[in-house]
């Protein structure tokens, strides 16, 4: 029952001699774990607890090893979710349903370069989904308030709250002295944080510490960046953070953020939209702190009579393209035989075997 994925290019790649398993996926892949995600590397020779749809399965000891090189290709779906794995790589499927009067769920696995445009693919489902790790809500609502390039008039008062409360942290913790942090002197208590998780209030990108901080990093983070620039399209029923707001490429990054506490985003040519039975987990686990903001999405929330309609829990294949060779390696997680690999549902190994 073993799982592969790509080491990043940094690692050697001594490993020629090795047997290639039939699962694996990019260097550019993030695996959900109890930590927080993380980068195959930083798995590699040690255990680790995959999440899968929500729950928590402990990997065997040795965590990820190399095992070989497979040839790849690039996944990528109408929603905006990609991945890149081999072609043999076997992901979950939604199968047809016969009846249509039958809503139950129906999944198989197919290997991924076997896939056709409009085939559906499972997405986990996060619900649950809390860990902890670096950086907390409020620091991560400041950081996500700086990617838009600052507080809204609005906003301000409460940025300048959430400053002095980190301020004071800081100060309680080094009694007063400047910050000495990678070897910097930091004295400012929004450069210190910036450092701290290298953020570049000038790209507004969201780095890799940022992505491997805690959930609640990320609730606070989401909550400023939405808080900034997003809309609540209430006759619409969805909230909607235009992409020229963000930087390039940058929607797929938050769309995987939002994922991995329960949201379902779709990523269209204009923008990131939450919708159906994600709204109300947005409002439960991200929020608004723009009154204007919050009251229409509770008015919003308030306006269905049965509740909103359940998030499809799957992605619709656009493409799957031929993209060249690279090193794999492989873990074992008993259980499930899945884990997250960027949102999808990746099998342990070839079924069967």
């Amino acid at each position: 029952m073993n799982t592969s994925a790509l080491l990043p290019s940094r690692i050697e790649r001594n490993l020629a001699s090795r047997e290639t398993s039939g699962d694996a996926a990019s260097p550019n892949l993030w695996v959900h774990t109890d930590k927080g995600p993380r980068r195959i590397a930083d798995l590699q020779g040690r255990p680790f607890g995959a999440y899968v749809n929500g729950a928590v399965f402990s990997s065997t000891p040795e965590g990820f090893f190399p095992v070989g090189e497979q040839e790849l290709c690039r996944l990528t779906t109408e929603e905006g979710y990609a991945v890149e794995a081999p072609a043999s790589h076997f992901i979950q499927v939604v199968m047809p349903q016969p009846d249509p009067r039958d809503a139950t769920q129906r999944t198989d696995w197919k290997p991924i370069g076997s896939l056709k445009p409009g085939e559906r693919l499972v997405l986990h489902h996060h619900i649950d989904a809390f860990w902890s790790g670096d950086g907390t809500a409020e620091e991560g609502w400041l950081l996500g308030l700086e990617a838009a390039h600052g507080a809204r008039p609005a906003l301000r008062p409460l940025a300048r709250k959430r400053l002095q409360s980190i301020a004071g942290i800081y100060a309680r913790e080094e009694a007063g002295d400047l910050a000495v942090l990678l070897g910097e002197e930091v004295a400012d208590p929004f450069s210190r944080l910036a450092v701290r998780f290298d953020f570049d209030d000038a790209s507004g990108r969201v780095t890799e510490a940022m992505e491997e901080a805690s959930s609640a990093f990320y609730e606070g983070f989401l909550r400023g960046r939405f808080d900034a620039d997003a809309c609540v399209e209430e006759e619409e029923h969805q909230i909607v953070l235009p992409l020229d707001t963000l930087p390039s490429g940058e929607g797929t990054v938050i769309q995987r953020m939002l994922s991995r506490i329960g949201i379902e985003a779709v990523l269209t040519q204009e923008a990131l939209v939450v919708a159906n039975q994600s709204l109300v987990t947005f409002h439960d686990r991200v929020g608004f702190d723009e009154t204007r903001k919050a009251a229409a999405l509770e008015r919003l929330l308030a306006s269905y009579r049965r509740g909103p309609n359940r998030d499809s829990g799957s992605a619709t294949v656009l493409s799957v393209a031929p993209l060249g060779t690279a090193p794999i390696y492989d873990c074992t997680i008993p259980g499930p035989d899945a884990f997250d690999g960027n949102g999808f549902y990746l099998h342990n190994r070839t079924p069967g075997r």
